[in-house]
């Protein structure tokens, strides 16, 4: 059985050379690339090497080194704030068939002090029944997602009042 391959990446490599890595005899079908570690170091490469492993196709994951000796919820909102999230979800369901789907987005958890505060989030889903659309969602937020957030939970206080 063969298992996909790929490298991990970090400051350690500086500039990566991406055309070569991609030439390579066993070039990568995905990639590790190291944002952080601990509450001290944001990698100053992983902008570029996101970036440009994005343009050569790679799947993409993105990873902080947590210390254990280290503010867990500080480390955690280093990788998370600043994050870029875009999916698309598209389901074609036949004619006969029922759905019943349910999803949270959660932006930090208030009771734990956890947020976000910058970032961009983008999410998109087309159902289709038969061929033809039925509905349509597209939701995106960008820049300031903390400030943006918060003005939307106002305005939903007020509408309750």
């Amino acid at each position: 059985m063969a298992y996909p391959f790929g490298v991990d990446i970090s400051f350690w490599q500086k500039e990566v050379d991406f055309a070569k890595m991609m030439n390579a005899d066993l070039p990568p079908e995905f990639i590790g690339i190291r944002a952080g570690q601990g509450t001290y170091s944001i990698d100053p490469f992983f902008a570029s090497n996101w970036q440009q492993a994005k343009e050569k196709g790679l799947h993409r994951i993105a990873y902080h080194v947590m210390e254990f000796f280290g503010k867990g919820k500080l480390q955690a909102e280093l990788l998370f704030d600043r994050a870029r999230i875009s999916r698309r979800i598209d389901l074609d369901l036949a004619d006969s068939a029922s759905l019943l789907l349910c999803e949270i987005v959660v932006f930090g958890r208030s009771a734990m002090g956890e947020r976000v505060l910058h970032g961009e989030f983008v999410d998109r889903w087309r159902l289709r029944r038969g061929g033809r659309l039925v509905f349509a969602e597209t939701i995106r937020l960008d820049g300031e997602i903390g400030e943006k957030l918060a003005h939307l939970r106002d305005l939903d206080r007020k509408a309750k009042k």
